[in-house]
């Protein structure tokens, strides 16, 4: 990263006792050999959720998980059985688990489904949905202090068969909002949210900073007379009455990559859509909002001959038409930027397993001591309906994808060593604590500068006591003692020093 000019007219940013943490350069004001680094998750070639119930032809797309204390709770996308009685095209069932790993599905037993009402079922169809196609959706634990208790949890699909709908693109415009106080029984509202043509999976959640709910969905912009889908925003102060969508996000054309051939010239081919968004506000530090959307490639397009009988026939197939996961960070939820490097946070799995041509992720992290949990659906068919050809046959799985606290994003430098200095900053507490990695031979080492860039006494390099280690809460100590009480109430920067290490964040306590 290059050196930056230090601006020392500017006010002090204001950090509290807050936690900070670098998924941009808001705190490095200078730096010399400092680069800020994406950090994927771990994600194992095993799913922890997978079709196995009658009603569960396929499972994934949308979903929710939710950690309440030793519970986990998941809320997942199905499709049952072409044909059934019921009627019910796709649906909403519910698992749990007490490690976030083995679930049950419970026989709730509130809808009948291929002949029997013992199921884990909970949202079949919504009022007025004739085609009974929920198509999945989030659901949020409302964290509004004035949210009523029977309304304690809701929900935001979308719905099939309900005017206006896009027939001849199968999109539809109206959702359901629904609430619950279990998560398992559910009451709809008696509005609807009317959004131009939305078909993903669509995110709520309260804003804390705002006071107010966003909510995340689709945009559709002209591309050779289709729409490429990209990411847009609305907001409510009731969860009822909302604004106009804006868009927030879409893939710029230079990540389009190929330019589709002549004669599909007037297809779908050459682009990349910006698909589920999977947006939620970061709980564990100020001012971090997160997202991990699906980007799917349309680079070109094929003609492929598919099935027998009435299925028989040429088809444009977009390709590869598979998708994989990208991080973008936000300081307000509205302003977006890929993470750096501009890779993929989830990559798609190995051949032949379940997870090898779509990836979608829930919104949302659960904690589990100093990892964050992400699940996200894997499918070895592609956007097309294509199968992986080494696959076996058709595979469906929910995944866990595990991150470390505040880990999205590093400041790294290489072993010979660098530094960053943060712009002038007020804080509350009286010990500094890192979230950093040095591993085995990596050094760090903390001087407190005042605004204009000069040495504290008692406080310097020199004073420092040595940092090595990996730890999501190192003690930054001087001259043997962690105390830097004395210091919180004037303006001053950080001179952060670290040599091959990785550095997350850093607060005040």
């Amino acid at each position: 990263m290059a050196n930056k000019i230090a601006a020392n007219d500017r006010q002090p940013i204001e950090v509290g006792s807050r936690k900070q943490l670098f998924i941009d350069d808001r705190f490095i004001d200078s730096s010399e050999n400092v680069e800020l680094v994406m950090n994927p998750p771990h994600m194992g070639e095993e799913p922890i959720l997978v079709p196995d119930r009658p009603w569960e032809t396929r499972i994934g797309g949308y979903n929710t998980v939710i950690r309440e204390g030793d519970r986990f709770r998941m809320w997942y996308d199905f499709t049952p059985p072409e044909g059934d009685p019921s009627g019910i095209t796709r649906g909403v069932a519910y698992a749990e688990s007490s490690d976030g790993i083995r679930w049950e599905k419970p026989d709730i037993g509130l809808v009948e489904i291929c002949g029997s009402r013992a199921n884990n079922v909970v949202i079949p169809r919504l009022p007025d949905a004739p085609r009974g196609e929920t198509e999945g959706g989030t659901v949020m634990l409302d964290a509004n202090p004035d949210c009523p208790p029977e309304e304690r949890y809701k929900f935001w699909t979308k719905v099939r068969g309900i005017p206006p709908e896009d027939e001849a693109r199968g999109m539809t415009g109206p959702f359901w909002q629904m609430h619950s106080q279990d998560g398992i029984y559910w009451n709809a509202y008696p509005d609807r949210i009317d959004t131009p043509h939305c078909d993903t999976q669509n995110v709520p959640f309260w804003d804390d900073r705002l006071g107010r709910y966003v909510g995340y969905g689709r945009t559709r912009n002209p591309y050779k007379g289709f729409k490429v889908r990209g990411i847009g925003r609305i907001e409510s102060p009731d969860f009822h009455d909302w604004s106009e969508m804006v868009e927030v996000f879409r893939a710029e054309e230079s990540e389009w990559r190929v330019t589709p051939p002549a004669e599909c010239a007037d297809r779908l081919g050459g682009y990349v859509d910006v698909y589920t968004n999977s947006a939620c506000k970061y709980p564990y530090a100020e001012d971090v909002y997160l997202m991990l959307p699906s980007f799917l490639y349309h680079w070109e397009c094929v003609e492929v001959v598919r099935g027998e009988g009435d299925e028989a026939g040429d088809m444009h197939v977009n390709y590869p038409d598979t998708s994989d996961i990208r991080l973008l960070t936000s300081r307000d939820g509205i302003a977006w930027m890929q993470a750096p490097g501009r890779r993929p946070f989830l990559r798609v799995g190995l051949a032949g397993g379940s997870r090898s041509r779509q990836l979608y992720t829930a919104p949302g992290f659960a904690r589990v001591g100093d990892a964050l949990w992400n699940y996200c659906s894997g499918s070895n068919r592609n956007h097309s309906g294509l199968f992986d050809p080494e696959s076996d046959g058709v595979k469906y799985g929910i995944y866990v994808n595990e991150s470390r606290l505040d880990g999205f994003i590093s400041a790294d430098t290489p072993y010979d060593g660098g530094w960053l200095v943060t712009p002038p900053m007020m804080f509350e507490g009286g010990r500094l604590e890192l979230n950093i990695d040095t591993s085995a031979g990596g050094l760090a080492a903390v001087e407190f500068q005042t605004a204009d860039g000069a040495p504290i006494e008692g406080f310097t390099r020199r004073d420092c006591g040595a940092i090595n280690g990996n730890s999501t809460r190192m003690p930054v100590t001087f001259g043997g003692g962690a105390d830097v009480s004395g210091l919180a109430d004037r303006a001053v920067r950080l001179r952060i020093e670290t040599y091959d290490a990785k550095l997350y964040a850093f607060r005040f306590k």
